[in-house]
This record gives structure tokens, C-alpha cells and sequence, in this order.
């Protein structure tokens, strides 16, 4: 039989003319994914969106919960990528700067109270990969995640994560030994297969970017272990072969597997472990975008109806100006009037007709009842009615100038 997961998904949604300015936000969440922030052109759009997603959903036994929220809210508890970025960087910097009793390692530009915030953090699998430039596949990220978590979770939390960093890092020989054992040892079975270890020394050769041929791994691996005094002809490593091997190293030494006189070479593509959490010794200064281009551009797509319409808006009154203008200036040359006031009559007569053109503007914008059926017409799509209560102040500007 085929298990269905139950798919639930929360929406949050602007409320109703929330803003004047552009449509409604909707704020996607899912569990274990980033959150999805859109904007919509339009209140009317929404129930579409809504109707549309729940449609969707439906087919795969799924179901959405949508909740209004103020704009502020919804934008402050979005978790997008670059906010998850930021949090995880400060997730391991705290980690290292607590395990190694550094606190120049910390983040210098994070408040008291997001530092607090940080015991009840999570990382998933995926996430630590990526941490240390690996692959979610690879062994020494399954067998370390294994290893850290105290629960049959698919997170884990920053006391597992910092623990275990710890162990690593201050423990004794035999303690790091028991967990390299452990993470080998991943069925609990108190045997590791020969195959196994090799496998996994390559994986952790793959953290620190080291490039080394399968033939030199397995002669330098047998000769360590021959030297230990494991039996060659075992198929399996017990704890105490594991001990036999890392006795012979010093207390002051990293725990890791000696590779003098194999071949080995350092991969300088594999850099991602190397600069995952690299401190900055220099403050970095916020400076005005460098693409100032670019940034004129997203204004303009964004707000590219309200600009049509306010440059349409423009050239009604200047044509109106013109025409008024012109009229009384050169096509009444035969009145007295023009040539006793001059050109003063022709300038007033053109502000009066811009005047009385921005006074029926202004009383246009103000009316709901036409503007929700406007709405709902393909006008609808040109012209932006939700934002009719700011174009009503600019008309009102426009007639005191």
C-alpha cells in the first residue's frame, strides 16, 4: 500500500485594503521548506489565488489554512531564504564560539536577546551539509547527523549540535574515538565492516578537500592497521581495534587517520568547508546599492501602472493648459480684452481648464461604489483602482499648485 503524507499548508494573507499602494501580501508556509512571500496585484486577486491553491491541494489529500494578517506581522515572521541564512551563520558561530571558548568567533552585530534565541534553533540534514560543503548523500553527513541527534527527528538542536562539537574538541582520545566508532557503528551491531571504515575515511577526506586514489586509501589503511594489530584476515573492526589504533596517537593530536608517504593532494575546488564560517576581522560598511541602474529599473516594473497613469494624468492638464492657452492668446486677437490683460488672461484662462479637469478628478477618486465596479472589469488589470485614495491626493496637490 502507498502512504499518502498529509499535506498542510498555512497562508497567511494580508487583510482586506491593507494598502493603498499595491495589492495583498501571502505569506506561504510549509514545513521544512523556506517560506514563500508573494504579492498580488490586487484584493480581487486573492480569493483566486486561495481558491486556485486549495483546488491544487485538494488532489493530493492536502489542505490550506488561510489567516489574515496585518502587513507588518506577515512580513516581520517571514522565514525566507536570506533570514535562514543569516540565522544558520549565527547558529554555528555561536556553536564554535561556545565549543572552543572563543567569543571573537561570535557575532559581534547580534543583539543579547537573538543570542538567547539561538538554544531553541534547529538545522536539518540538508542544511548541515551545505555547512560543511558536502552533500546530503555523502556518509560523514549521514553518520554525523546520526550521531548528533538524541531523537528519531529529521533537526537538530543547537544543545546536540554544541554537545558533540564539544566532545570532539575538549574529550579525551578515547572519548573521540568512541564516537568516531559510533558513527561507523551506525546499526549498533559493536562491529564496523572494513569496507565501511574505508568508505567513511574517504568521506572525511572529502571535509578538509583532501584528494587521495581508493588504492593508496586501502594499502595506508591496511598498513595502520597492521601496525595496530588488528587480524588481517577480519572482516570486521570491533571497539577495541579502534582502540588499538588511536592509543598510538598523542593526546594533543587531532584524532584522524595517518596519510604520511600516501600520495595526497589538495582538491582547491572543495572550498565550500573551508569558507563555510570564516570571520571577517573587518566591519563591513552598509553603503548606498551599487547598482543604482538596476534599482530604478525594479522601481519602475513594480509601480509601472501607477507611473502610466500619473503621466497620463500629466499630459491631460498640459494639454489642457496649451489649448486653453493658445486660444485666448492668438485666436482672439480681435477682443479687447486680450490686449489690455495681455498675455495674463491666456495663462489664467489655461490654469482654470487644468483647474476644473483635477476638481473632477478629485471627486472621481472618491467614489467607492464606482471603483468596485470598475474592479471587476478588464479596466481592472490596466488601471490600479486600489490605489484610487493616493491618486485622490495627488489631484488635491495638483490644485494647490
Amino acid at each position: 500500500k502507498e502512504c499518502h503524507k498529509w499535506i498542510q499548508i498555512t497562508v497567511f494573507h494580508s487583510e482586506p485594503n491593507a494598502s493603498t499602494v499595491h495589492g495583498p501580501y501571502c505569506l506561504i508556509k510549509l514545513r521544512k521548506t523556506y517560506d514563500l512571500v508573494l504579492r498580488l496585484p490586487s484584493d480581487k486577486h486573492l480569493p483566486e489565488f486561495l481558491a486556485a491553491l486549495t483546488l491544487s491541494l485538494k488532489k493530493l489529500d492536502g489542505q490550506v489554512t488561510s489567516i489574515p494578517t496585518p502587513n507588518h506581522v506577515l512580513l516581520e515572521k517571514a522565514e525566507t531564504k536570506d533570514r535562514r541564512q543569516q540565522r544558520l551563520d549565527h547558529f554555528f558561530r555561536e556553536a564554535y564560539a561556545r565549543a572552543f571558548n572563543q567569543p571573537k568567533l561570535s557575532d559581534t552585530e547580534v543583539k543579547e536577546d537573538d543570542t538567547d534565541d539561538i538554544l531553541h534553533q534547529t538545522i536539518t540534514r540538508h542544511e548541515l551539509a551545505q555547512a560543511m560543503g558536502m552533500r546530503e548523500t555523502d556518509m560523514f553527513v549521514q553518520r554525523m547527523f546520526a550521531l548528533t541527534t538524541h531523537t528519531e527527528s529529521d533537526v537538530i538542536t543547537f544543545a546536540e549540535f554544541l554537545d558533540v562539537l564539544r566532545r570532539f574538541s575538549e574529550g579525551s582520545v578515547k572519548d573521540k574515538y568512541k564516537l568516531l566508532f559510533a558513527m561507523c557503528d551506525i546499526h549498533g551491531t559493536g562491529r564496523v565492516r572494513r569496507s565501511e571504515f574505508a568508505e567513511f575515511v574517504r568521506s572525511l577526506n572529502a571535509v578538509v578537500g583532501v584528494s587521495i586514489t581508493e588504492s593508496s586509501q586501502n594499502h595506508v589503511i591496511e598498513n595502520i592497521l597492521s601496525r595496530s594489530g588488528v587480524n588481517p584476515g577480519s572482516d570486521y573492526l570491533t571497539a577495541s581495534d579502534f582502540e588499538a589504533i588511536f592509543t598510538q596517537v598523542e593526546d594533543r593530536r587531532p584524532i584522524g587517520v595517518d596519510f604520511r608517504g600516501a600520495k595526497i593532494k589538495v582538491n582547491l575546488e572543495e572550498t565550500a568547508s573551508l569558507s563555510s564560517f570564516a570571520v571577517s576581522t573587518l566591519s563591513q560598511n552598509h553603503c548606498l546599492p551599487r547598482n543604482i541602474l538596476g534599482s530604478i529599473a525594479a522601481f519602475c516594473e513594480t509601480y509601472r501602472q501607477h507611473i502610466a497613469i500619473l503621466f497620463i494624468f500629466c499630459c491631460i492638464n498640459l494639454i489642457i493648459f496649451m489649448e486653453r492657452f493658445w486660444h485666448y492668446r492668438y485666436e482672439t486677437e480681435h477682443r479687447d480684452l486680450r490686449r489690455v490683460m495681455g498675455a495674463g488672461i491666456a495663462i489664467t484662462r489655461g490654469a482654470a481648464g487644468a483647474l476644473s479637469f483635477c476638481m473632477a478628478v478629485v471627486l472621481l477618486t472618491v467614489c467607492r461604489n464606482v471603483i468596485t465596479l470598475l474592479r471587476e472589469t478588464p479596466l481592472g488589470e490596466f488601471i490600479p483602482f486600489d490605489s484610487s485614495i493616493t491618486f485622490h491626493k495627488v489631484g488635491f496637490l495638483k490644485i494647490l499648485h
